[in-house]
C-alpha cells in the first residue's frame, strides 16, 4: 500500500519538476535569445516614392514578422514557416471607403408610417392650440403684474444706492495688489522648494543612475549595422549645416558603409537605408525593473506631491 502511494507521489513530483523545468527553459529562451530585426527603406521625395520592408525573427525564425509597404502593404506573422496571421492594409482601407450597397431599404413602409404619424400630430396640435390661447392670455396678465413689481423694485434700489456711500476706487486697487503679492510669494516659494528638491544629493544620484539605465537600454535596442547612402537637404543652407554637424557627432558610432551627402540648395531626401540589429529582452527587463524598484523614485514622487508626513 505504501509503495503504491510513494510511486504515485514520485510520478506527481516528476510531472511537477518537468513542468517547472519547461517554464524555466521557456523563460530563459525568451529573455536570453535575441529578437533580430532588419529594415530596408527606399525614399525619394523628389519623385514622391516611398517604400519599405521590415522583418523580425526570434529563435532561429521560429516566430517571424514581415511588414511591407506600400506594394503590397501587408503584415504577415509566421510560426515555423506557416502563416498564422496576414493583414492586407489596402483591402481594409477599401472596405472602409466603399459603403455596402446590399443593405435592404424600407422607404415605402417608413413613408406610410410617417404619414400616419403626421395626421395624428395635426389632430393633437389643433387641440393644443385652443389650450395654448387660453394659457397665453393668463401668462400675459401675470407678466404685466411682474413688470410692475420689477419697476417698483428698481425704483427702491435706485433710492438706496443714492443713499449708500460709494466705495473708494483706491481700496479696490489695494485689494488687487495684495492678491498679486500673495500669488507671487506662493510661486516663488514653490520654485525654491523644487529647486532645493532637485539639488538634493540623493535625488542627483537617482538621476545619474536613471541616465545610465536609459543609455544602456538605448544601446541594447540600437541597430548594430546601418548601411546606406542618403542625399539630404532642408532647402536652407544653415539648417542643412546644422544637420551635417549632428551627423558628424554620430560618425564614430555609425557603420563605415553609411554615407550622408548634403544638399544645400534643395529640400530633398533621397536614397536607401539598411538597418540591422538585435534586442535582448533581459537587458530591457533589467533596465525597467531597476528604474521602477529604485527606492528613491518613490521618495521623489512623494516629495514632488509635497505630502506632509
Amino acid at each position: 500500500m505504501w509503495q503504491i502511494i510513494l510511486q504515485i507521489l514520485a510520478i506527481i513530483g516528476i510531472i511537477l519538476l518537468t513542468i517547472i523545468g519547461l517554464i524555466l527553459v521557456v523563460a530563459l529562451l525568451v529573455l536570453f535569445v535575441p529578437i533580430r530585426y532588419k529594415a530596408l527603406l527606399d525614399v525619394d521625395t523628389a519623385c514622391k516614392k516611398y517604400s519599405g520592408e521590415g522583418k523580425a525573427s526570434w529563435l532561429l525564425k521560429l516566430l517571424t514578422l514581415h511588414v511591407t509597404y506600400p506594394e503590397p502593404a501587408k503584415l504577415t506573422v509566421r510560426v515555423l514557416g506557416i502563416i498564422v496571421k496576414e493583414i492586407d492594409f489596402n483591402k481594409t482601407e477599401e472596405m472602409e471607403e466603399i459603403p455596402s450597397s446590399k443593405e435592404p431599404t424600407a422607404e415605402s413602409t417608413e413613408q406610410v408610417k410617417i404619414n400616419d404619424e403626421i395626421e395624428v400630430k395635426e389632430d393633437k396640435e389643433k387641440a393644443k392650440e385652443k389650450l395654448e390661447v387660453k394659457e397665453v392670455v393668463k401668462e400675459e396678465v401675470k407678466v404685466k403684474e411682474k413688470v410692475e413689481e420689477k419697476v417698483e423694485e428698481k425704483e427702491d434700489i435706485k433710492e438706496r444706492s443714492i443713499e449708500e456711500p460709494k466705495q473708494k476706487w483706491y481700496e479696490k486697487i489695494l485689494y488687487t495688489i495684495k492678491n498679486l503679492c500673495v500669488k507671487i510669494k506662493e510661486i516663488w516659494n514653490n520654485i525654491e522648494y523644487y529647486k532645493d528638491l532637485l539639488n538634493k544629493k540623493a535625488n542627483r544620484q537617482f538621476f545619474e543612475r536613471s541616465k545610465k539605465r536609459i543609455f544602456k537600454l538605448l544601446k541594447g535596442i540600437a541597430p548594430k549595422r546601418c548601411k546606406g547612402q542618403l542625399r539630404v537637404g532642408t532647402g536652407s543652407p544653415d539648417t542643412t549645416g546644422y544637420l551635417l554637424a549632428i551627423y558628424g557627432m554620430f560618425v564614430p558610432y555609425l557603420d563605415k558603409d553609411f554615407y550622408l551627402e548634403p544638399d544645400f540648395e534643395e529640400a530633398i531626401c533621397q536614397g536607401k537605408l539598411l538597418i540591422k540589429g538585435r534586442i535582448y529582452l533581459i537587458t530591457v527587463l533589467v533596465c525597467i525593473l531597476g528604474f521602477v524598484f529604485d527606492k528613491q523614485l518613490f521618495v521623489l514622487l512623494k516629495e514632488l506631491k509635497r505630502e506632509e508626513q
